[in-house]
């Protein structure tokens, strides 16, 4: 998996959510892509 660097900013309910859970959401996201 190469790296990819993603901006993106948390706003609303996203704030809510923990880094790790984002960064394995992301990951399962790029897997698809």
């Amino acid at each position: 998996m190469r790296a990819v660097r993603i901006f993106f900013e948390k706003s609303g309910p996203a704030r809510y959510i923990s880094h790790l859970d984002l960064m394995r959401c992301f990951e399962r996201t790029m897997r698809r892509a």
